[in-house]
């Protein structure tokens, strides 16, 4: 486990946060929830840090579903603030990882698995 995995190990220990070892989907609703919404709330800081806007509607205008075919552009009244690009990231990070640990994943084996492509 690197220094990240401790550091997050720490805070879930100093606040009570679950941790699992071992892998599972037995997860309360409510942790599904939070781990679900918290991912969410920092990959929109980041859009938002980038200069984007997301925008997600039905063809009613009313609420939809967000998925993967999410529309992101760039918002010409905005620059991008690199500053928050970075929080952004950070937190991300931060919650992704903690989920991680909250489900008892160990993201190096599985980030091992992601190809690497050759663009030469």
């Amino acid at each position: 486990m690197g220094e990240r995995g401790k550091m997050l190990r720490q805070f879930h220990d100093a606040y009570g946060v679950p941790m699992r070892d071992m892998p599972t989907s037995d997860v309360p609703e409510l942790e599904r929830v939070l781990r679900a919404r918290l991912v969410l709330e920092e990959a929109l800081e980041f859009v938002e840090a980038m200069g984007c806007t997301a925008y997600a509607s039905d063809f009613m205008g009313g609420p939809t579903r967000v998925g993967a075919d999410v529309d992101v552009q760039i918002d010409p009244t905005r620059d991008m603030d690199l500053e928050l690009a970075a929080d952004a990231l950070a937190d991300t990070a931060y919650v992704v990882e903690g989920s991680a640990v909250q489900l008892g994943i160990d993201l190096d084996p599985v980030f091992a698995e992601v190809p690497v492509v050759d663009v030469a």
